[in-house]
């Protein structure tokens, strides 16, 4: 950009980093709303912040330069990051000996949301911008953009064209398609007994799942793009001599289950790309413990391992 001033820049960029807007942080991405929201009011435009089903941690901040329902542009970035509360006073931005900048978020993507008002910026100072836009902006990419999907596709269908200021790699292209991916939590219930007296009566829910992790596991193929990662396992109850075969175990809030760009046999089922490496035709879960799953929140299935895959994708 002509005249672009580099420290000006950094410094905005040190601050925006010095933010913790983590997923659920409510006072951090509204702080990153505020200075961007500030902002563009400064320049002109109209801003809209607004949060889809009265949640109180995912601002959606849009700002235009035109009355008109149509757009001939619209441009996206997130100011949501993956890091938890502490982080921007522990690691602050710094620029290394070669230039680049290191700090929370200052990539991914603060430093493309700042990108993105410099540039606008920019034009409309200089009465460049000919064209009507739109700046949309979210707090819940990282998570998945569960709140925010239902803007975006309403503003892409009144959008001629689009421009998301996610970063590029590291070979310098740019990435102009991904893949989805799914979020599931499996929860099994085991069958108790008394570990002394008849402990062949029992069932372990944590033996169960995990062999559902070591299979799932075998399904990441990354040359084809099918990723698949447990973020987190519980199970067990508290220890007491001779009790406690069954208990309960549950994993998968960040579980993961991507495959090519579209991987869904139908909204609220699992991919099924994903699980065509399995062999159900053999019991691959000996324990006779019982899985339910949650999505969202809401329980999907309730499920005999073998029984319920069979139906779906057998």
């Amino acid at each position: 950009m002509k005249d672009f001033d580099l420290s000006a820049f950094l410094a905005d960029l040190r601050t925006l980093c010095a933010i913790d807007s983590g997923h659920f942080n409510a006072p951090g991405t509204a702080a990153v709303a505020d200075f961007f929201e500030s902002r563009y009011r400064a320049l002109g435009l109209k801003t809209e912040r607004r949060y889809y089903d009265n949640n109180d941690f995912a601002p959606f901040l849009t700002a235009r330069n035109s009355e008109d329902e149509q757009i001939d542009v619209l441009f996206v970035a997130h100011m949501d990051t993956v890091f938890p509360v502490g982080t921007g006073a522990q690691w602050p931005l710094e620029v290394d000996a070669d230039g680049l900048a290191h700090g929370p978020g200052c990539i991914d993507c603060k430093g493309g949301c700042l990108s993105l008002y410099y540039l606008l910026r920019q034009m409309l100072q200089a009465g460049d911008c000919r064209f009507r836009f739109c700046v949309a902006m979210n707090s819940d990419e990282e998570r998945g953009s569960a709140y925010s999907r239902p803007y975006f596709e309403a503003l892409a269908q009144k959008s001629r064209y689009c421009f998301v200021f996610e970063p590029g790699r590291p070979n310098e292209e740019f990435v102009s398609q991904r893949k989805g991916g799914a979020n599931y939590i499996f929860k099994c219930h085991g069958i108790s007994a008394h570990s002394g007296v008849e402990p062949e009566k029992g069932a372990s829910a944590i033996l169960e799942l995990s062999r559902w992790v070591n299979e799932l596991y075998k399904l990441n193929d990354f040359a084809a793009g099918t990723t698949v990662n447990v973020g987190r396992f519980d199970g067990g109850g508290r220890f007491v001599a001779g009790v406690g075969i069954g208990n309960a175990a549950s994993f998968g809030r960040n579980f993961l289950l991507a495959q090519g760009q579209v991987g869904f046999k139908q909204r609220n089922r699992f991919p099924q790309l994903c699980f065509a490496s399995f062999d159900f035709r053999q019991r691959l879960f000996v324990c006779p413990a019982i899985v339910f799953v949650v999505e969202h929140g809401q329980q999907i299935a309730f499920l005999d391992p073998f029984a319920f895959f069979k139906k779906h994708f057998l």
